[in-house]
């Protein structure tokens, strides 16, 4: 299969193909993540709106939970949590929101390994990853309650507890392992009061 065939064929798969990647031309099922993985993709959600919106000059565009194509014939098509393209390539800055896959190589990606089949072989995803271009892959990892960046020109740094990960590449980013990990304060009493 292909990764136009997958993208175009991923809604008919069991659940909409969510949980899914395209790996060497075969779809393969990763485990359904749990809570905290949704609260750390939450989590690296605001941080990261909070950068692209925020003063300054932040040079990217994030896209959550969309294909990135990682090898051709066969192909490889992977959903990182986030991936973080350099702006000012003659994409626009919401042209790829809602697609299912993105033809443009994102320079971060950042990987929850939050279950079993997203940790197993992770060594060989990240360079998978780095063949494909991707210039620095975070792995944020539930089970040690830490965050590992591997970038091409950094050597591989493990940050905990109040850390804030950094590398080359993503030097604004303003959040601590920990408050990666947080639960929302207004899951536990329902949902937010309305302003």
């Amino acid at each position: 299969m292909t990764a136009d065939e997958y993208a175009a064929a991923r809604h008919t798969l069991p659940e909409a193909g969510r949980w899914t990647e395209l790996v060497a031309g075969v779809v393969v099922r990763h485990d359904e993540p749990d809570d905290v993985h949704g609260n750390v993709v939450l989590n690296l959600s605001r941080t990261i709106g909070g950068m692209i919106a925020g003063p300054g000059e932040v040079g990217f565009t994030a896209l959550f939970d969309t294909g990135v194509v990682t090898a051709t014939g066969p192909d490889s098509v992977r959903f990182p949590a986030v991936s973080l393209f350099p702006r000012g390539e003659g994409a626009g800055l919401f042209d790829d929101v809602g697609s299912v896959v993105t033809a443009r190589t994102p320079e971060v990606v950042i990987e929850v390994t939050s279950t079993p089949s997203r940790r197993r072989d992770f060594a060989a995803r990240i360079e998978e990853l780095h063949a494909a271009g991707v210039r620095a892959v975070w792995a944020v990892d539930p089970e040690e309650r830490a965050v590992t960046t591997v970038a091409v020109d950094d050597p591989v740094t493990i940050y905990t507890g109040d850390e804030s990960p950094t590398d080359g590449l993503l030097r604004d980013f303003r959040a601590s392992v920990d408050d990666l990990f947080a639960t929302p304060a207004w899951w536990h009493g329902g949902p937010p009061a309305s302003a």
